[in-house]
C-alpha cells in the first residue's frame, strides 16, 4: 500500500512542479507584456515591489515543490529494483540518502 502511495505522491508532486514553472513562466512574460516588468541594458530589471514580491513568491513555492520532490526521493530510493538486492544497499544508505536530504 505504501509502495503505490509514494508513487502518486511523485506523480502529483512532479504535476504540481510542471504547472508552478509553466505559471511562473506566463506569469513572468504576462508582466514584462503589460509593462510592469521593464528589461533594459542598464538596468537589469525595473518593477514594482508588488510584482517583485508576487514573482519571488511563485519562485518560492516552486522551490518548496522542488524540495518536497527531493524529500519523497528518499521513499523511492527504499523500493527500487537496482543492485543485487531489492530496495536500498549499503551504499544507497551511506551515499545516496544523505544526498538526497
Amino acid at each position: 500500500m505504501g509502495f503505490f502511495f509514494s508513487k502518486i505522491l511523485i506523480f502529483v508532486q512532479g504535476g504540481l512542479e510542471l504547472l508552478n514553472f509553466a505559471g511562473l513562466l506566463l506569469l513572468g512574460f504576462a508582466y514584462y507584456a503589460t509593462g510592469a516588468v521593464q528589461i533594459s541594458a542598464r538596468s537589469p530589471c525595473r518593477c514594482n515591489h508588488k510584482v517583485l514580491a508576487h514573482l519571488i513568491a511563485n519562485a518560492v513555492l516552486l522551490l518548496a515543490i522542488c524540495v518536497w520532490g527531493f524529500y519523497l526521493d528518499r521513499y523511492d530510493l527504499l523500493v527500487q529494483s537496482s543492485g543485487a538486492v531489492f530496495g536500498a544497499g549499503y551504499a544507497d544508505i551511506r551515499v545516496v540518502l544523505p544526498a538526497c536530504g
